[in-house]
């Protein structure tokens, strides 16, 4: 899942964040919900990076970050499936400039 997205600071970050979400494999119904909700979870990813300043985004937060994103994901937005845990493959924060 690759995501490009804006940080809430007042001088905008340009996100470009790419993830994996580990769930259990033997879960069918999961894997089903997962797959169909796809959409949807890109539009989570993309809020929740857009949700966060640049200097939250920064390497040392990264166990933080993925954290939060399991909790909310498990508890907000999926039925059935539960995501065990998240590898941030890619997580680029440059300063725009306009």
């Amino acid at each position: 899942m690759l995501q490009p997205t804006r940080t809430r600071d007042t001088i905008s970050h340009t996100v470009t964040v790419e993830i994996n979400l580990a769930y259990d494999q033997d879960d069918l119904s999961a894997a089903s919900e997962l797959n169909g909700r796809r959409i949807e979870l890109q539009g989570f990813v993309r809020r929740f990076f857009a949700g966060k300043s640049a200097s939250e985004l920064q390497p040392e937060n990264e166990t933080r970050l993925k954290r939060e994103m399991i909790e909310q994901l498990n508890t907000r937005i999926l039925s059935t499936a539960r995501i065990r845990d998240i590898e941030i493959l890619r997580l680029d924060v440059m300063e725009t400039s306009f």
